[in-house]
């Protein structure tokens, strides 16, 4: 008989009341209004709008005049709304699988969306109930049969994540805090899902190839390392890496201002937003808080208060872009490489209609690299078979 394993459920997050989350509230509001800004900022800038306005996989899911308005009762549900790695938490699914039901999927997502103006039935009946995440759950079990899913699915991904952690040191197994929406399978005192085996598959790469020892070193002398991550989502890898080196990993995210509503959700809820920073047009300092966002369009602004960084970070969304795009980045990426930093970009290749070769842009410009194909590096296990590490 196969084991039964203990889920963590929407119901088993901790949440903050409207009140308590005014502070989150506020700062993605800031960041909302950026990306209403973007396309005026960028003309009266005089910047190439090619290079700041979304590419073309993003046009089709980035508005110009809309965004998701975020609701307090939305934020508490962070990770469950922010999708990008194509894992849905809310319906154990990937949307590529055969256990996406998209239907299904799309009558509740038009239902849990439909509440951002805080009218109708589902809002009044959900949101306004004690505890939405439980009614969350049971909605979610009798039209998508998901805690039987995951209970099916368990000791699958228990097991994927032990191949993932069984090569490096536990100090670097992440964890996934309980919050925002998270949902997964318990085991060693962790939430297990998706997400975090393709976060750890990525640290396992920064380990086997040594970066995670060179952080260490240079906290070691320094006090603290950075880190830049470029296409962050929701800042829960950016969040899990940094609890690896106890708050002495200070965090910079760059995205497009939509996806950065996401990070500021996540972040407040798992870190606080006292630790947090929304840079908006015009300053003429950065505060240095643990994490730095910063829309895209801002860059160049900003090239001279930020600092080198020790790790620059991209998994899967640079491909995404156009080819001028992505060379943009990758020159602002040497350009603010740390001497002996490392930029480590995770798969890159064109996997999909309109995606571009990343990797081949990126060895144009970096002349020192090592290349990783296959499962594994130095004894390390990798779940992505494409990790490529470029050096000053």
């Amino acid at each position: 008989m196969a084991e039964a394993y203990r889920m963590h459920r929407l119901a088993d997050n901790q949440t903050l009341s409207d009140a308590d989350c005014a502070g989150i509230k506020s700062a993605v509001e800031f960041a909302r209004q950026l990306h209403f800004q973007a396309g005026r900022h960028i003309a009266e800038s005089g910047l190439d709008s090619s290079l700041f306005l979304p590419g073309p996989v993003w046009q089709e899911f980035v508005k110009a005049d809309y965004t998701f308005a975020w609701p307090e009762f939305h934020i508490n549900l962070t990770r469950a709304l922010s999708t990008f790695s194509g894992f849905h938490l809310f319906v154990w699914a990937h949307c590529s699988s055969r256990w996406y039901d998209a239907e299904k999927a799309t009558a509740f997502y038009d239902k849990v969306f439909e509440a951002e103006n805080k009218t109708g039935d589902f809002y009044e009946t959900v949101f306004c109930a004690a505890n939405p995440g439980a009614l969350l759950d049971k909605i979610l079990d009798d039209d998508l049969d998901v805690g039987a899913r995951m209970q099916m699915s368990a000791s699958t991904f228990v097991e994927g994540w032990e191949r993932m952690v069984a090569s490096v040191p536990e100090k670097y197994w992440l964890t996934l805090p309980p919050v925002a929406g998270e949902v997964g399978i318990i085991h060693r005192n962790r939430i297990i899902n998706h997400d975090l085996i393709g976060y750890q598959t990525r640290v396992n790469a920064l380990y086997g190839a040594g970066v995670l020892d060179r952080i260490e070193d240079t906290i070691a002398r320094h006090g603290h390392a950075t880190y830049m991550e470029i296409g962050s989502g929701s800042g829960a890898f950016a969040f899990a890496l940094s609890q690896c080196f106890g708050g002495a990993l200070r965090v910079c995210l760059i995205d497009l201002p939509q996806s950065l509503c996401s990070a500021v959700g996540y972040l407040g809820l798992a870190a606080g937003i006292e630790a947090v920073e929304v840079v908006g047009p015009g300053q003429d300092r950065i505060a240095g808080k643990p994490y730095t966002l910063i829309a895209n369009y801002l860059l160049p602004h900003y090239d001279g208060l930020l600092p080198k960084f020790d790790v620059v970070h991209n998994a899967i969304s640079l491909n995404e872009m156009t080819a001028a795009q992505v060379d943009y980045y990758g020159r602002f990426i040497k350009a603010h490489l740390a001497e002996a930093g490392v930029f480590h970009l995770a798969q890159g290749e064109s996997y999909n209609d309109g995606h571009v070769n990343a990797l081949e842009i990126m060895n144009s410009i970096f002349d020192k690299k090592d290349i990783v194909r296959g499962n594994e590096l130095n004894g390390v296990r990798l779940q992505e078979d494409l990790n490529t590490f470029y050096f000053l």
